[in-house]
C-alpha cells in the first residue's frame, strides 16, 4: 500500500477516534501544550536532520536530482531501494510538517485564539489537546518508521557479516 494512503487512513482513523472519544474527555485532562510542542519541535528537528543526512549519504543521486531540472536521473537501482527511499522521504516530510505546524501553532495560532474571549474555552481546550495528541501520534508513527528502517538495515548488515564469515570459512578449507 502506498505510504500516502497509509497516512490518509491514519488521519481518518484518528479524527474518528478524536470525534467520538477524545474530544469530550480532553476537558478533564491537564496537559502542558507548550512543553509537548517544544518536545515535538526538538524530536522533529533531530529526525529531519538525521534522516536528511542519511538520504543524502545513502542515495547521492537524490541531491543531483533535486538540484537539476533533469528528471532522467535514476534515484535508486532496485525496487527495494525505492521503497526504502520513499519511507525515508515520508519520515522527513512528516517531521517537517510537525515542525512547521508546532512552530505555527505555538507562536501564532494558539496565542491569537487564547486572546479572544469569543471562542468557547472548553471547545478550544479540547481542540488544542486533540491536535497536540494528533501531532504526537503522527511523530510516533514517523519514529517507528525510522526505527523499522534501522532494524532492516541492521538485519542486512548482519546477513552480510554472516555471508562474509561463511566465505572466509569456506576459503580456509
Amino acid at each position: 500500500m502506498k505510504i500516502i494512503y497509509k497516512v490518509l487512513i491514519f488521519n481518518a482513523l484518528y479524527f474518528l477516534i478524536c470525534y467520538f472519544y477524545l474530544f469530550d474527555r480532553a476537558n478533564f485532562v491537564s496537559v502542558n501544550v507548550e512543553a509537548i510542542s517544544s518536545s515535538l519541535i526538538a524530536i522533529s528537528s533531530v529526525v529531519l536532520a538525521i534522516i536528511g543526512m542519511w538520504i543524502s549519504y545513502a542515495y547521492p543521486n537524490t541531491r543531483s536530482s533535486l538540484m537539476q531540472e533533469d528528471h532522467k536521473v535514476d534515484l535508486v537501482e532496485t525496487l527495494e531501494g525505492a521503497k526504502k527511499l520513499e519511507s525515508m522521504v515520508m519520515a522527513v516530510l512528516s517531521s517537517a510538517f510537525i515542525l512547521g505546524t508546532c512552530l505555527l501553532c505555538v507562536s501564532l495560532i494558539f496565542p491569537i485564539i487564547d486572546s479572544y474571549s469569543v471562542v468557547s474555552e472548553g471547545f478550544f481546550k479540547s481542540f488544542k489537546y486533540c491536535f497536540i495528541w494528533y501531532l504526537c501520534f503522527f511523530q510516533t508513527y514517523s519514529l517507528f518508521n525510522v526505527v523499522s528502517l534501522n532494524f532492516d538495515f541492521l538485519n542486512r548488515l548482519d546477513l552480510q557479516i554472516s555471508r562474509s564469515k561463511l566465505k572466509k570459512k569456506n576459503n580456509k578449507v
